[in-house]
Parts: structure tokens; C-alpha cells; sequence
């Protein structure tokens, strides 16, 4: 009775040093639940927020994705909100637009009326630019609103780390995006319009 104890009491010593000298990936790998069920990490792009949806009747792919600038600004009656840097994909039509918390200046109109806001903008360490961007309807949101300009645009920064956007409305701001995941998230919106990136 004494030897069986014993034995007994030095197979769990023996066990436990045996445990206590096994990593925990090495335990995982020969246990046969661990490895049929243990998730494979998927790393999350940053901030983004994406949505996908499909069309019951015409299976067609809408997806969107929005960024919330990194700082507050101010809105209309003077609280902070945040500005949203927006690309989407819908009935094969790419836009690129950034939402601003007040009615954007309107400072011209393209050949067809539409209305246009100077919007300035910087990407990384790189130089300044600016072009006139098209107003949205409801006139607190300016981009590119066809497929060609805004994959035009969107070109020039899916690899970038930061985006600074100053567009005037009742003041001039800045809205600064840090776009880290860009680069995962770009093509995938992009590519259900059928417009891919190189380089």
C-alpha cells in the first residue's frame, strides 16, 4: 500500500515537472482539442469600421468603410464632432468623401452645376495639395463622387500612414485621419467596384 503511494506520488511529481517544462504552444499543439478549435487571429485594421451587404434581388456587393478623424472638430453650434473619411462601393459606383461637422463652403461649380469646395489636403510628410472637391447634397460632406476621381484619389494615399483634410465651412479645420489598415482596406472596396491598385 505504501509502494503503490509512493508510486503514485512520484508519477504526479513527474507529470508536473513534465508540465512545468512544456510551453503552453507545446501544450496546445498535442492537445487534440486545442488544435481542432483554436481560432486563427485575425488582425483588425485599425479603426476602420466596414460594412458589406448584398442586393436580394440583383446579388450586387455594397461595401463601405468610415474612419473617424483622430481629434474632434467643431460642428454648427459649436460642440466637437468628429469628421469621417468615407470610401464605398454601391451599384459599381466608388466614391471617396470626407463628412465634415459644418456646411462646407461652396467656392464654384463644375461644368454641370454641381457645387465645389477648395478642400486642401496632406498626405504623410509629402507635399500639399489641393483641388476643388464636389459638395454632397446635403452640403456637409466633400470628395469624389464618381468612380474614376475618387480611385484617382484614393491611389494617391492607400499606402500612406496619415491624411490631413482642411475644408472651410463657418471656420477653417483640419481634420487629421490616421489611415493605418488602409492598405487592407482600400482594395477590398475598391475591388467590388472593379477598380485594383498597383505598385
Amino acid at each position: 500500500m505504501i509502494a503503490r503511494t509512493a508510486y503514485a506520488g512520484a508519477t504526479g511529481l513527474a507529470l508536473a515537472v513534465l508540465a512545468a517544462l512544456t510551453s503552453p504552444a507545446e501544450a496546445a499543439q498535442n492537445s487534440p482539442v486545442a488544435s481542432s478549435t483554436a481560432p486563427t487571429p485575425v488582425p483588425a485594421p485599425s479603426r476602420w469600421e466596414v460594412n458589406e451587404s448584398s442586393s436580394p434581388l440583383t446579388h450586387a456587393v455594397s461595401i463601405s468603410a468610415a474612419l473617424d478623424s483622430t481629434r474632434p472638430l467643431i460642428n454648427m453650434i459649436g460642440a466637437a464632432e468628429n469628421a469621417s473619411l468615407i470610401l464605398r462601393c454601391s451599384d459599381r459606383v466608388l466614391v471617396l468623401y470626407v463628412n465634415w461637422p459644418e456646411v462646407v463652403n461652396r467656392d464654384g461649380e463644375n461644368f454641370a452645376g454641381l457645387p465645389k469646395t477648395f478642400a486642401i489636403w496632406r498626405i504623410d510628410d509629402g507635399k500639399i495639395a489641393s483641388n476643388f472637391w464636389t459638395i454632397s447634397d446635403a452640403g456637409t460632406a466633400a470628395g469624389e463622387f464618381g468612380t474614376r476621381g475618387a480611385a484617382k484619389l484614393l491611389a494617391t494615399f492607400v499606402h500612406a500612414r496619415q491624411l490631413v483634410v482642411r475644408l472651410s465651412g463657418r471656420m477653417t479645420q483640419d481634420a487629421v485621419f490616421d489611415l493605418t489598415g488602409i492598405a487592407a482596406v482600400a482594395p477590398r472596396v475598391a475591388g467590388a467596384c472593379g477598380v485594383t491598385f498597383t505598385g
